[in-house]
């Protein structure tokens, strides 16, 4: 049994491979398009799925309940002592605190387990690096201080930077003005967005 257990979201855009090597657990995101619930695991990201993402007027991405977190962990802590889940942004998402939720629950039940929810401040392969980062310290042995210490160093120095085709998606989130979204596909703006230790950058 490892120390350690490593625990993300699909949204770290890890390689499978990856994820095999270094036994982390993936809690797949959650997305509700026109009434249906789906995951986000490559059996489930159709064509046709992709398509109504990019059609529906409206998409909900409210993560799931603590609940599913706690089957998460439960899952995660038959091989593992300890646990370290790397979330995404805390200001992007409540996935942090219900997960920490989840995490009271599995602590609750299963005796003398530990859970550390830690927020990446960032998302997609800038979230996956500090996760590959938490899952090597684990592979070596280092207990849940050492991991979370590793994970610190590496959300320090990481940078995501992507950028949007249009702001329309930004929009519907509120994230950005309607009048703003409009001016920008007038003008074709596509912006650049840096995202480096909790920080946006245009």
């Amino acid at each position: 049994m490892k120390t350690v257990g490593i625990v993300t979201d699909s949204v770290a855009c890890l390689p499978p491979e990856l994820v095999t090597q270094y036994g982390i657990h993936i809690v797949p995101v959650k997305l509700t398009v026109g009434g249906l619930v789906y995951r986000d695991i490559g059996e489930e990201l159709t064509p046709d799925l992709i398509h109504s993402l990019q059609e529906a007027p409206t998409i909900d991405t409210t993560p799931w309940p603590p609940e599913t977190y706690f089957r998460a962990y439960e899952a995660a802590s038959r091989t593992a002592s300890d646990l370290v889940h790397i979330v995404a942004f805390s200001q992007f998402t409540s996935t942090m605190s219900l997960a920490r939720a989840g995490a009271a629950m599995a602590q609750e039940a299963i005796p003398g387990l530990r859970v550390e929810v830690f927020d990446s401040a960032t998302t997609a392969m800038a979230q996956g690096f500090i996760t590959l980062a938490a899952a090597r310290a684990a592979e070596s042995g280092r207990d849940i201080a050492d991991v979370v210490a590793q994970s610190e160093r590496v959300k320090s120095r990481v940078t995501a930077a992507f950028t949007l085709d249009s702001l329309h998606y930004l929009a519907r989130t509120g994230r950005v003005t309607r009048l703003a979204a409009w001016a920008g596909s007038l003008l074709q703006v596509r912006p650049v967005v840096g995202l480096a230790n909790g920080r946006e950058r245009p």
